[in-house]
């Protein structure tokens, strides 16, 4: 006799921070949106010359915004179940280049919580055909977990090598860690380590579950290596072709 699994209904609690996170998420379309015109605006120099200065800020803030609307939007998919609309859209995408775009761009976050990163990039660019943006929401947020639970100060390092048929791209702290008895919850929807609840560090839990949603789209692999109170690596191997 053939023994069926019974299918996990979601508790009231996840339906309910399901629903909030919906909500929260529209009501950050409209005004990202907004501001993406008043951004526009001043690049296009309605308010008066600007200096290169102010236009490179500009140029950034701009950048940050359009990544912000598309992270919303890819949010909205997966929290709607709607994981196979997820489609990379490939590029040639130099790594090296694009691993140092990200950490200038996230340098002053690192910066507010006394954090710095540092590269260990291969001398020999190495380009692959991915989804830039997919990859660089999937690698925001593993940073910002690092940035977040590396209490007091820090070094986040991004590692960059090809093994193979794939490239690795490592991102590895000093932080708290995961406790093992909880790592294979990792990439679950909602999961927050015990160590992080107790520390009252503000997340939604969603963070990893996403990210892994991202890479499979791009036809990778992410996993880890932690140890509660050393730090934590977590890798992402993708297709070179």
């Amino acid at each position: 006799m053939q023994s069926s699994k019974r299918k996990r209904t979601p508790t009231q609690e996840e339906e309910r921070r399901e629903q909030f996170i919906s909500i929260i998420s529209h009501q950050l379309r409209t005004p990202l949106s907004i501001l993406r015109g008043y951004l526009e605006a001043l690049q296009n120099e309605d308010m008066g010359k600007l200096s290169e200065g102010q236009k490179e800020y500009l140029t950034e803030a701009g950048q940050i915004n359009a990544n912000m609307i598309d992270l919303v939007n890819r949010y909205m998919d997966i929290l709607s179940q709607k994981t196979k609309d997820i489609k990379a859209r490939p590029k040639p995408v130099a790594l090296a280049g694009f691993l140092k775009s990200i950490a200038k761009q996230l340098a002053h976050y690192a910066k507010a919580t006394n954090s710095e990163f540092a590269l260990d990039l291969p001398k020999k660019e190495i380009t692959i055909q991915t989804d830039e943006q997919l990859l660089r929401n999937a690698l925001t947020n593993i940073i910002q977990n690092s940035i977040k639970y590396t209490l007091g100060s820090g070094t986040i390092t991004l590692r960059l090598n090809s093994e193979g048929s794939h490239v690795h791209i490592t991102v590895s702290d000093a932080g708290i860690g995961i406790p093992k008895d909880q790592q294979d919850q990792v990439f679950t929807k909602f999961f927050r380590g015990k160590n992080i609840i107790h520390r009252s560090i503000a997340g939604s839990g969603l963070g990893l579950y996403i990210t892994q949603q991202y890479v499979a789209a791009l036809k990778g692999d992410i996993t880890f290596t932690s140890k509660e109170g050393k730090g934590t690596d977590v890798t992402i191997a993708l297709p070179i072709k």
